[in-house]
């Protein structure tokens, strides 16, 4: 069951800005409040209408993970969600020397994180926790 008995959930979330997979982007949150953003996109099947209250999307740009998705997909991201990522997952980055953000795929080497491309044109990143200002699950995508 979703949620609680008898609330209505919003079935739509905010899409917030674009994000690149290879280049990176200059992020920023755009001074959207919760439940704000550039438009507003159907929530995709099996998300918790209760969960998606708290999500935000972002519309990729670039190729880094042809594999997975390409440009132009919709990644529905869990902000603060930094403890239940692990190896594998997809996740949305932001690191504090050059400050720009990306989206890769994760393994975890002891404190470093290796930050994978999936395409070979682009060079995997090696980061430390403190390297980085977020790192927020990809907890769904709609092509």
């Amino acid at each position: 069951m979703d949620g609680t008995p008898g609330l209505t959930y919003a079935r739509t979330v905010p899409v917030v800005g674009q994000v690149s997979a290879g280049r990176g982007f200059e992020y920023t949150d755009g001074d959207f409040t919760l439940g704000e953003g550039l438009d507003q996109v159907e929530i995709p099947p099996g998300v918790d209408p209760f969960l998606a209250q708290t999500l935000y999307c972002v519309k990729v740009r670039g190729d880094s993970l042809r594999e997975f998705f390409g440009d132009g997909a919709l990644l529905f991201i869990k902000p603060e969600s930094w403890e239940e990522i692990r190896d594998g997952d997809l996740v949305i980055f932001k690191d504090r020397k050059g400050g720009r953000g990306f989206v890769k795929k994760v393994e975890f080497a002891g404190d470093n994180l290796i930050l994978k491309s999936m395409n070979p044109l682009y060079k995997n990143t090696v980061l430390s926790r403190t390297d980085l200002v977020f790192l927020e699950r990809v907890i769904a995508l709609r092509f």
